[in-house]
């Protein structure tokens, strides 16, 4: 399947790289006809609380009139204790105009803005050295 973004609709400055990394991954996978929503799973399979390593990334997308849109873009870290647990880290929640830098509170999509192309960097360059072993889509 080719995703075509609407990239006039963004609210946060998702780079051309971001789109063409989660294209490449589509059409990897098998997507049945009619998918109005692809969730996108990056993972390092030996990411752990004690350990360490890569966050694990959430990316969710809708197709609108054939163009796909962001909804959310979602990092997670183990938080917590004596019980850590995964929790949002980083979250830019389009939809909802929205966004969370941990340790700071939901706030307002732009309060955080400026945060985002850094986030986005590292993400594609972990993504491109092979830190994410297990990348999973979920269609709706």
């Amino acid at each position: 399947m080719k995703l075509n973004f609407d990239s006039d609709s963004l609210l946060v400055p998702v780079t051309q790289d971001l789109m063409n990394l989660l294209a490449k991954v589509a059409q990897e996978q098998e997507i049945p006809t009619g998918t109005n929503t692809i969730v996108f799973n990056f993972r390092d399979s030996t990411y752990s609380n004690k350990k360490g390593g890569y966050h694990p990334v959430e990316i969710s997308i809708t197709c609108n009139g054939g163009l796909w849109q962001f909804d959310y873009i979602t990092s997670f870290s183990y938080q917590g204790y004596p019980y850590p647990e995964l929790a949002k880290e980083i979250d830019f929640d389009m939809s909802n105009g929205t966004g969370l830098v941990y340790p700071l509170p939901m706030r307002a999509l732009h309060e955080v803005m400026d945060f985002y192309p850094t986030w986005e960097m590292n993400f594609i360059d972990y993504q491109d050295s092979g830190a994410f072993d297990e990348v999973k889509l979920s269609t709706f």
